[in-house]
């Protein structure tokens, strides 16, 4: 049988199943056969469809698509995947999406994190990293659960959840949550193509403009072997993980940590924790599980369709064993960043202010010190290009559905996403290293607007395929609200509390009359020389060292009342965002989101219900199709419908 649903207008996909399974007489007969017209090639008689049925029983395999059985699937999806009876080669087939997604822990955001924890609290912080890598294992799992058993990827899914508040303000909730995950993605590149001008400044002796404008050209090369298959690209990037692994367990050998110091700071270290520590916290913790890559995991997991859902609980527990490795070579990448800046920046003069633009100099004198960070920086910056942009092109799909070819979709993305860095990096080129820090701590503010809906769609049956088999209950869900709230009220304290980098220090900074200088924001190239002269190490929390408010006790006052509106105001919408998403109930979703009657007519004459697999938006009705769906009664002779973004049709 196929089902095939189309629709005129911009922004609407066509989409085309094949279903099939094992059938009585009974089931046959109440089947729509041959609803589309234009499929004539396929089987119209009761006994052809059984037999075809009962021969793949028989065979333990299950059917694909008809452009698999043609080879006419798009290059950057694998074949649909059927247990091969050998284990290895089923574990193969899913390798790649965990290195893919791999490069959000080791790129050079989480190198400046690295560099800030070693260089103020020694190995203290390296507990931190540690957990926070263990616990993003468990986050890749929930967007693995996401990507098969609720048949969308997150961006797909919040569109969805939009739908739940009307045409209209569930419009301009989908553009919001739309914003708030371009503007992660876009902050995200920033660190990425920065890392890119530094890794040319210590070849060749660029401007950081030069090498962040060049990513451009390279990053565009890289996604053009797309056409080649996701598996060269994966390939790719697994070859950069290569690279810059070997580049920093080189470097860390030269250094020589002391292995106690490394052991207890991994396990111990949260016993020295200071209050001044909790901006290097936050920017660890934004750097580790960055919001982009729940976006990135979920969709790179369509690549690896499956060809029935008798195998998606297989499919879902390759898919979450294969991240862990990747994700246990990206904290030793970190535990090796972090030991250098141990052993050769702390205790230096304003430690603070070292990150990716200056750290090569204080291991300058090590054998091929400055190029082993070039190298790892460059390899580091560019895989991170790949992935962000990857990553825009399904944000931009997911909640606008821009139905425009891959293309020029990576065209769009990266332009959006590399203007701000040709800003930045012509603008503020001595500030680079504050910059990166600020952009660590807000994507640590960003985590809850993409985790907490994650959190959310794994514990909605309305989701995860209409099944409470699928979805998280019980203990497993009081465990994950518990891990969301946590996250949100991490993020708020630190936004308000003095060290937090934020309006803590922007307030305390007013309150004390701004009795320091700014000279250690501004004077960041003295940094480059190791010439930094200011004491007033209060300057270390970026947004207090961003301005200088001046004497008038009046303006003083204005500006504090200001900030702390703002305040406020940033702390309510925070509050509420989170709150409406992890506790509205969402059963609306259930159902089919209503459609025209033309509309409607046509799918009950197809026979789809409300199992559409892919979100979709007619630009011209507003009718928004959902992912996933219920599981009918008999959902074991339902396709697994692993919808292609990029094209818009099912794999």
């Amino acid at each position: 049988m196929m089902a095939t649903k189309s629709s005129s207008g911009s922004g609407t996909l066509t989409q085309s199943t094949t279903a099939t399974t094992t059938v009585t007489d009974d089931e046959l007969s109440s089947r729509p056969m041959n609803v589309d017209d234009d499929d004539d090639d396929m089987p119209d008689n009761d006994e052809n469809e059984r037999d075809v049925f009962q021969d793949e029983v028989d065979d333990e395999t299950t059917s694909t698509t008809t452009a698999h059985a043609n080879n006419d699937f798009p290059a950057e999806m694998s074949p649909p995947w059927s247990p091969s009876g050998s284990w290895w080669k089923d574990m193969l087939h899913f390798v790649g999406p965990g290195w893919f997604v791999s490069i959000a822990y080791v790129d050079p955001g989480n190198y400046q994190a690295d560099i800030q924890a070693g260089a103020t609290s020694r190995y203290n912080l390296l507990f931190v990293v540690w957990w926070t890598s263990i616990l993003s294992i468990y986050v890749q799992i929930l967007c693995v659960r996401l990507a098969y058993y609720g048949k969308c990827n997150l961006a797909e899914a919040q569109a969805r959840h939009a739908a739940c508040l009307g045409p209209t303000l569930g419009k301009w909730f989908r553009y919001l949550n739309w914003f708030l995950a371009e503007f992660s993605t876009v902050i995200t590149d920033l660190p990425e193509v920065i890392g890119i001008g530094i890794a040319c400044h210590i070849f060749f002796g660029w401007p950081y403009y030069v090498g962040v404008i060049l990513s451009l050209l390279t990053t565009m090369t890289f996604l053009a072997t797309l056409s080649l298959g996701m598996r060269v690209l994966e390939g790719t990037v697994f070859l950069f993980v290569a690279v810059m692994s070997v580049a920093l367990f080189v470097e860390m050998s030269l250094v020589q940590p002391p292995a106690g110091e490394i052991l207890h700071g991994w396990w111990r270290g949260f016993e020295s924790i200071q209050s001044s520590d909790i901006f290097a916290i936050t920017g660890v913790v934004g750097a580790v599980v960055m919001p982009h890559n729940l976006y990135l995991h979920t969709a790179a997991c369509q690549s690896r369709p499956v060809a029935h859902p008798r195998h998606v609980p297989q499919a879902v527990q390759w898919s979450s064993w294969e991240p862990v490795v990747p994700i246990l070579v990206s904290f030793a990448v970190n535990l090796a960043i972090v030991a250098i800046s141990a052993e050769k920046v702390f205790g230096e003069p304003h430690a603070e202010l070292v990150g990716l633009t200056d750290f090569c100099n204080y291991f300058s004198k090590l054998p091929f010190g400055c190029a082993l960070w070039a190298v790892a920086l460059l390899a580091a910056g560019q895989s991170s290009a790949i992935t962000t942009t990857y990553t825009g092109q399904y944000v931009m799909d997911g909640f606008l559905q821009m139905n425009l070819p891959l293309r020029w979709r990576a065209i769009i993305t990266r332009l959006i996403a590399i203007a701000p860095c040709i800003i930045v990096s012509v603008a503020f080129p001595n500030q680079l290293n504050q910059l990166v820090n600020i952009v660590n701590s807000s994507l640590s503010f960003l985590l809850p607007f993409a985790f907490t809906p994650l959190v959310k769609y794994n514990c909605s049956p309305e989701i995860m395929g209409g099944s409470l088999q699928h979805a998280s209950t019980g203990f497993e869900k009081i465990v994950l609200y518990i891990f969301a709230i946590s996250v949100w009220a991490i993020n708020t304290v630190a936004l308000s509390v003095q060290g937090g980098g934020f309006f803590g220090d922007l307030r305390a900074r007013l309150m004390e009359g701004n009795d320091g200088d700014n000279d250690n924001f501004m004077a960041e190239d003295d940094t480059i020389n190791g010439t930094i002269s200011s004491e007033d190490d209060g300057d270390r929390y970026l947004m207090g060292g961003l301005f200088n408010y001046g004497s008038s006790s009046n303006a003083t006052t204005i500006t504090y009342m200001i900030i702390l509106a703002l305040e406020v105001t940033i702390q309510v919408f925070y509050a509420a965002w989170n709150w409406y998403v992890l506790f509205t109930p969402i059963t609306a979703l259930s159902q089919q989101v209503p459609q025209s009657e033309e509309q409607a007519n046509e799918n009950d004459e197809e026979g789809l219900g409300s199992e559409i697999s892919h979100f979709s938006i007619d630009d011209e009705t507003e009718d928004i199709v959902t992912c996933g769906g219920e599981d009918n009664d008999n959902d074991e002779d339902q396709p697994v419908n692993m919808a292609n973004p990029n094209e818009g049709e099912l794999a």
